[in-house]
């Protein structure tokens, strides 16, 4: 179970320095390009286009680590009505069938990135100004799931007491 724990953390870690790394990267474009425009300078043409798929990198890398933290969207309606003694076997159910739905999702992304691989079509000023082939943006998405499944499924592995989310009471 050592190996589990640290293998979460380590996700964790990666995660979090992603999310902040491309946060980063985000702010100083942004800013770029609102000094370039109050200097009435040209633009860069390219930072618009490149921060909407940063965005998606960002959005997914954020999902990564709120799984690795448990602070992923809950509904547990069963939690709060079911006997305590059911309350760890359900949490466990729940980490597997969310693993598996996600497992699921990485296939289907990777079945995506391969036909839009086919199609050969670009995104212009991605890359500083280049075109850049659209699937770079969207292999985003089979990582993603895969880290999350992974995360969802060493979470089924811990002990009852350290894999149940902490109940908030509104």
């Amino acid at each position: 179970m050592r190996f589990v724990s640290i293998a979460i953390k380590i996700l964790k870690n990666v995660a979090g320095s992603v999310v902040i790394g491309l946060f980063a990267w985000m702010i100083l474009i942004a800013t770029a390009q609102l000094l370039i425009r109050w200097l009435k300078i040209d633009a860069l043409s390219w930072s618009d286009i490149q921060l909407r798929h940063l965005l998606l990198w960002y959005a997914l890398a954020g999902g990564i680590l709120a799984t690795s933290e448990g602070r992923q969207i809950h509904i547990d309606l069963a939690g709060h009505y079911l006997p305590v003694r059911f309350r760890n076997g359900i949490a466990r159910l729940t980490s597997i069938l969310s693993s598996l739905l996600c497992f699921y999702l990485t296939y289907v992304s990777i079945q995506f990135i391969a036909s839009e691989r086919g199609g050969g079509s670009e995104v212009s000023g991605l890359l500083f100004g280049a075109s850049a082939p659209i699937w770079w943006i969207e292999v985003a998405l089979p990582i993603s799931f895969l880290l999350m499944g992974l995360l969802f499924l060493l979470e089924s592995l811990l002990p009852p007491s350290s894999s149940l989310p902490k109940l908030k009471v509104l």
